[in-house]
């Protein structure tokens, strides 16, 4: 768990693992794209970021620039199309007053098990950066080849 998804926490944690630990980690498991940016920044310091895999979510353009460069492995990226029609669909149900037309998935938040729609996502990489994110049109190559 990080603080409010926190890019500085999770550098800091990252760095308490490499320090802590009497083996480096092979992989990064990271739960988002901003925090990903905290890890990788700490990889880099101590020269592991072309040694570790590192993950994050949500197909930011920072990290889809990462992944063009090589500094992050891959990110989670749900098509923004697919999202919008399940939230639309399920919205037009509810104001007409019909049973939403969708197999629920109920997923414990903590206190209560939440009703969820659970849409299929896509692991984005270096190799599917154009055929995913680019052909959805979130972001250009130029974009993603603008690194400053």
């Amino acid at each position: 768990y990080t603080d409010e998804w926190s890019p500085v926490e999770a550098a800091f944690k990252m760095d308490k693992v490499i320090n802590l630990s009497p083996v480096n980690p092979d992989v990064v498991l990271i739960a988002n794209d901003v925090m990903a940016l905290g890890v990788i920044s700490k990889l880099k310091e101590y020269n592991l970021d072309k040694d570790v895999i590192t993950t994050g979510l949500d197909a930011e353009l920072a990290a889809c620039q990462r992944i063009y460069l090589g500094e992050q492995s891959m990110t989670v990226y749900s098509p923004i199309k697919n999202l919008a029609k399940a939230a639309a669909d399920l919205a037009m149900d509810i104001a007409l007053n019909k049973k939403p037309n969708y197999q629920f998935v109920y997923r414990n938040n903590g206190r209560v098990d939440v009703p969820s729609i659970i849409l299929k996502p896509v692991s984005v990489d270096k190799s599917n950066l154009e055929s995913t994110i680019v052909k959805d049109g979130v972001y250009t190559m130029e974009q993603i080849q603008n690194v400053n």
